[in-house]
């Protein structure tokens, strides 16, 4: 079992991973990124380029089904 800091660093991880997805996403469908400071201008950003495709039909229900996999799955596993 890892302690802690492999905790953080998995999180940090996560987080930069999705950051270079929304980033990736962004190119691809609208040729532009939001600015790195503007979690909004990002959000903002990801739904513009997700409007009328699959992923943004299938948002609502992976949004539903996320939360209930990771508490399922327990701190040990998440």
């Amino acid at each position: 079992m890892h302690g802690p800091d492999y905790r953080n660093q998995a999180v940090s991880n996560a987080i930069h991973a999705a950051i270079a997805v929304n980033d990736a996403l962004c190119l691809f469908h609208i040729g532009e990124r939001a600015e790195r400071a503007s979690h909004s201008e990002a959000t903002t950003a990801l739904k513009r380029a997700c409007k009328g495709t699959l992923l943004e039909a299938e948002a609502p229900r992976r949004a539903r089904l996320r939360p209930r996999r990771l508490l399922a799955a327990g701190p040990e596993t998440a």
